[in-house]
């Protein structure tokens, strides 16, 4: 039987690399499409590219690149409308061609509303998709410093510092080290997040995280910058998920030993 998982990734280049690796690692059928989302591509997976047998990973560019972009791109009243979008008319994408569908954004600039209004719309993996939020970015994965705080206008400059760091230590970036120990690094976060949550249901964490991000973090609008206050991803979850690892609703045990044995 052929399984099919949709991952609708925000960047063209970065994300598609990190979970495209991350997927072959295990074998999986990784397909990387060209195209982009939008309302005039009507999204479709070409055959002959699916392996039969196999679990199939097609990473697709989200419409915009922020949640806030996404939102004012489908909708002009999100608060009002989300509820009734359909999303193979916004999309082009069909739920029911799934085994399950993940959306994986950063937090970036987003306002809290506009987080809570995109978790509405995309709160399931076997419905609409499921919204997996990186706080700032997907390149806090490499990011093993205890931070209390970081005030930045944009987000390459919270690259830039991991990056000087690890070309410092390693000659080496952040998204080539994520590549390398992308198992040890998927496992600190799970642990931090039970920690923090203190659920054994992994699937609920990305619910979870929603709280602490707009609790934790400090928006400025009109000086154009964020403080950060709470570093974290919920990313661990997709692939737990497509393992088929999320069966049972006492997870975290199952996701934690996995990560802790694989090679």
């Amino acid at each position: 039987m052929t399984e099919k998982y949709l991952l609708i990734v925000e960047g063209a280049k970065t994300e598609k690399t990190i979970f495209g690796s991350i997927f072959e690692k295990y074998g999986f059928n990784v397909i990387k499409c060209e195209n982009k989302i939008s309302k005039d591509y009507k999204f479709e997976v070409i055959e002959s590219n699916l392996v039969n047998d196999n679990k199939n990973v097609i990473i697709i560019e989200g419409p915009k690149n922020r949640i806030h972009d996404v939102l004012l791109n489908i909708i002009s009243n999100p608060t009002d409308d989300i509820d009734n979008i359909d999303v193979e008319t916004v999309f082009g994408y069909k739920p029911n061609d799934f085994r399950g569908i993940f959306w994986i954004y950063d937090v970036d600039h987003n306002e809290p509303d506009d987080i809570v209004t995109m978790f509405r719309k995309f709160s399931d993996e076997n419905e609409n998709g499921l919204l997996l939020l990186s706080s700032p970015c997907i390149e806090v994965l490499g990011d093993f410093e205890d931070r209390k705080e970081l005030k930045v206008e944009h987000l390459s400059e919270y690259k830039k510092i991991l990056n000087v760091f690890y070309n410092s230590k390693c000659n080496d970036n952040v998204s080539s080290f994520i590549l390398k120990n992308i198992n040890k690094l998927l496992l600190h976060y799970l642990e931090k997040n039970y920690n923090d949550f203190n659920d054994k249901n992994i699937m609920n964490h990305p619910s979870e995280i929603i709280d602490y991000i707009n609790r934790f973090n400090i928006r400025d609008n009109e000086k154009h910058y964020v403080v950060y206050r709470y570093f974290s991803t919920v990313v661990y979850c997709v692939l737990a998920y497509v393992l088929g690892l999320t069966i049972e609703i006492d997870n975290y045990d199952i996701v934690k030993n996995y990560l802790k044995n694989v090679k």
